[in-house]
């Protein structure tokens, strides 16, 4: 996507965090953070220089004394945005991009839970954690580099957490093999940038937008139940359904509206 955040170059060092405040502490080079430390910051994969902060919503560093990086007044652009207590979390769950001002848990208040990649690169022992250090996490689950919990690649920080492909500093996960192009927003209502089924995950389908059958789509979950009623689609493949709905649970995506052939 043109002027978008692509993969990122693997020369970068990715063993830092994304936009955490003042206390810029390294958190070496194993990607882990240290007890109780807060990590510094990266910004899409770069380090930034000691008095800067990532503007979450373009992927760069900036200097609060000298530059801005400011939301409207409905977003954040960084978490300098919200409160020392808040963080500024994407509401589709995207390591970047505009997000809104949520509570950062104090650590105390966090307990075992299941690991999480953060969109630093370092993986956390639970959202709690990491939202704790104000870090963003990948939406597809697990631990960075390992076998996703919630999508159809790796959660991942650095291009190292991608055997075969390069990371995606936007959505925090892995490039699916065979689409390069894929690092960019998903559509509307879908989870994961897709150009066909196999890029999702195996209770998904790649989606794309109404009108446009084939070309870069979304992963949209599979399942649940569709009403009866009656207006008429005709899916990519050539059939004719009640409603988009029933399109959905047969994993096409809608080519037009009313029935094929009208």
């Amino acid at each position: 996507m043109d002027g978008g955040p692509g993969p990122n170059d693997a020369s970068r060092d990715l063993s830092t965090s994304l936009d955490v405040g003042a206390d810029l502490s390294s958190i070496g080079d194993a990607g882990e953070p240290p007890d109780g430390a807060t990590p510094a910051v990266v910004c899409a994969g770069t380090r930034c220089a000691a008095a800067e902060l990532c503007c979450l919503a373009t992927g760069t560093c900036f200097d609060p004394s000298s530059e801005s990086c400011d939301g409207d007044s409905d977003t954040c652009a960084s978490n300098l945005d919200c409160e020392p207590d808040e963080l500024c979390e994407h509401p589709e769950g995207l390591c970047l991009g505009p997000g809104r001002c949520v509570r950062r848990p104090p650590s105390e208040e966090c307990g075992p839970g299941a690991q999480v990649c953060g969109c630093d690169g370092a993986t956390y022992e639970s959202r709690c954690e990491a939202y704790g250090f104000g870090i963003r996490i990948s939406p597809a689950g697990g631990a960075c580099g390992e076998e996703p919990t919630d999508g159809p690649t790796p959660s991942c920080g650095r291009d190292s957490d991608c055997p075969g492909t390069s990371c995606c500093f936007l959505t925090g996960t892995c490039l699916p093999e065979g689409c390069d192009d894929c690092c960019q927003p998903p559509p509307p209502g879908t989870r994961f940038p897709c150009r066909e089924d196999s890029h999702c995950g195996p209770d998904a389908f790649c989606e794309t937008t109404p009108g446009e059958c084939g070309g870069l789509g979304g992963c949209r979950d599979v399942g649940g139940s569709c009403s009866g009623e009656l207006s008429p689609v005709c899916g990519c493949d050539g059939r004719s359904y009640s409603n988009e709905c029933w399109a959905r649970l047969e994993r096409t995506s809608v080519g037009s509206e009313g029935e094929c052939g009208d």
